[in-house]
């Protein structure tokens, strides 16, 4: 009876020892959405690199429900109201913005901003409106 029970204390011990979980206690989601540290509203103090002027003004973040890896930035440049708003392709910690046109002979050449922290990013990019281009920096803060 004894030897009988230590063969099922055996099996029991062995049985923990070899069979696992099929998945990890502490597996993480394998897809991040990068984009969410992104959207919302940003306090652009912008330079313009050519006249040295600065201005202040809001450009609104948001997903791009037609690409997982894209945003859409409102008022990108503040050209105010009525023009679209401009993509941009989201890695880790920046997002790249390619040349495109927004309207009325506004063409974004290229742009970029990184996160600096989880509410500051720094960006440079290049705006041509109506033929005259201008180099812009500008430090952005999540509202």
């Amino acid at each position: 009876m004894i030897k009988y029970i230590i063969k099922i204390i055996v099996l029991i011990f062995i049985s923990f020892v070899l069979f696992q979980s099929c998945t990890p206690d502490n597996e993480e989601d394998p897809y991040v959405d990068y984009r969410d540290d992104f959207i919302g509203t940003w306090r652009f103090n912008e330079t313009s690199l050519k006249y040295d002027i600065s201005s202040y003004y809001p450009v609104y973040i948001s997903k791009d429900p037609a690409n997982s890896f894209q945003v859409l930035l409102s008022n990108f440049g503040n050209p105010g109201t009525g023009y679209s708003p401009v993509y941009g392709i989201v890695s880790e910690n920046n997002i790249e913005i390619p040349q495109q046109n927004t309207g009325d002979g506004w063409l974004i050449k290229e742009g970029s901003g990184v996160k600096i922290t989880s509410s500051q990013m720094e960006w440079h990019y290049k705006i041509t409106i109506g033929g005259d281009e201008e180099s812009h920096t500008a430090i952005a803060e999540k509202q």
